[in-house]
């Protein structure tokens, strides 16, 4: 089961976070993918808006944070 959901409807990209059992937490590789099909839907010219959303009935609980090491370079860019 993909742990993030990614489809164009209607010029609408839609990502939805897809773990509910572990209440749709971020973790490094969660937010990898986010990114990904951000920039995903930034690409797409078809793509006019863009709507993030979680299975089950809590969108995202937390992010352990203590655990993802800042890549400094990165950050510059963003």
């Amino acid at each position: 089961m993909p742990t993030v959901l990614y489809e164009v409807v209607n010029n609408i990209a839609k990502i939805t976070l897809n773990n509910p059992k572990k209440r749709n937490m971020l973790d490094l590789t969660i937010c990898r993918l986010l990114i990904n099909f951000i920039k995903e839907a930034e690409s797409d010219r078809n793509v006019l808006s863009v709507i993030s959303s979680g299975t089950g009935s809590i969108f995202c609980a937390e992010a352990p944070l203590y655990k993802i090491e800042p890549d400094k370079d990165k950050l510059k860019t963003i």
